[in-house]
């Protein structure tokens, strides 16, 4: 069964939620977007934040990642989309790079299947805003459209922000 993203908002009841931390220098500011009725799992030093079937994580010291090695956010999206090809399978749907009132943006939304696992929806986006790079992740489950998760993955760059913390 396919998901539009206008009826999942509309289920969604809309509640108001300041900025809140989800990594050392990004904040997730959701106050009047469907991401303000979302559930937060804080674990460790991490979050999920759980929005209906969507959920989005965020990490600032992946796996990978060097700093000063890849100068540009599309040249660190490729190699970690390289890293990230081991023990899975792979369909890119999308690759483009933006920008947010806060953030430079490169973007890869593709389906993944892990082996032994059902395939999902996975939108990558390593962000940088603030003098700080992170790394964002939007999964869904398989029969939400790529087209959804692009869209829904923009919405959630655009209310990211640094958080001004060094």
């Amino acid at each position: 069964m396919k998901i539009g993203l206008a009826a999942l908002v509309a289920l969604l009841p809309v509640q108001a939620l300041a900025c809140e931390g989800v990594t050392r220098h990004f904040m997730l500011c959701a106050e009047g977007s469907a991401w303000a009725a979302a559930e937060w799992d804080q674990f460790g030093d991490g979050v999920t934040v759980n929005l209906g079937p969507f959920a989005f994580d965020s990490v600032e010291d992946w796996a990978g990642r060097e700093e000063g090695v890849n100068p540009r956010v599309d040249v660190a999206l490729e190699a970690l989309m390289l890293d990230n090809l081991a023990g899975q399978i792979n369909v890119d749907h999308l690759r483009d790079s933006f920008q947010t009132p806060d953030l430079t943006v490169a973007r890869a939304v593709r389906t993944v299947t892990f082996k032994g696992d059902p395939p999902i929806q996975r939108a990558y986006m390593i962000a940088e805003g603030g003098g700080a790079r992170v790394l964002l992740m939007l999964t869904a489950p398989a029969d939400i459209s790529p087209e959804v998760v692009a869209e829904m993955s923009r919405g959630l760059a655009d209310i990211v922000r640094p958080s001004g913390e060094e």
